[in-house]
């Protein structure tokens, strides 16, 4: 089992983003709860520790050939499993990547997934050499789309999305921007500003 690191980790002040491993499947499973799982189109909950060590080798496949990044976020204080975050393009060498993300409802409400997922964008704009990119979320998910807002996202519309946890298809609300208004946002100190202690962007 090869659990060798696809990229250097990157480090926000409180988090930390970095390649997930085979040996994290149980963590992954434990962590991945209801509560989560009610947002996630393809995260079931309970989860069972080979589904994990499944979608983790798929993500390790996806890493390798440049057709995602994803990162498994720790808590920089005691490194605990916090959550998962992604992007991935739409479409094999597409410009446009599909952003989506989770932390555990213990992490809710204090900024991390704000924090985190702009490390993961500022990255993902860089090593994928994206054009643009988008968020979705079911309708009722405000949570969500507050934090699209303050990455910079704008809305772009709606449409049907498939959820295999519930095996139903969803309506979801999208946002999108493109990678020169992410840059002016950060530039125009709208956004939060972030000091990544290493970035492969």
């Amino acid at each position: 089992m090869n659990n060798d690191d696809l990229f250097k980790p990157i480090d926000t002040k409180r988090t930390r983003l970095r390649c997930p491993r085979p040996d994290d499947a149980a963590v992954v499973a434990k962590v991945m709860t209801p509560g989560i799982s009610r947002w996630l189109a393809s995260w079931p909950a309970p989860m069972t520790q080979q589904a994990a060590a499944t979608r983790i080798l798929k993500a390790r496949e996806e890493i390798a050939v440049g057709q995602a990044l994803h990162f498994l976020v720790e808590h920089r204080a005691d490194n605990a499993v916090m959550g998962w975050i992604c992007v991935s393009r739409a479409e094999t060498l597409s410009g446009v990547g599909n952003l989506s993300y989770w932390l555990n409802e213990a992490y809710h409400h204090c900024g991390y997934t704000t924090e985190a997922s702009l490390a993961a964008v500022i990255a993902a704009f860089g090593r994928l050499n994206l054009d643009s990119m988008e968020g979705g979320a079911q309708v009722d998910n405000v949570a969500s789309f507050a934090v699209m807002r303050r990455l910079g996202m704008e809305l772009c519309g709606e449409r049907i999305v498939w959820a295999s946890t519930r095996c139903r298809n969803e309506l979801c609300i999208f946002y999108s921007m493109t990678r020169d208004k992410f840059v002016q946002y950060q530039r125009d100190g709208v956004m939060p500003k972030i000091v990544l202690n290493r970035s492969d962007a």
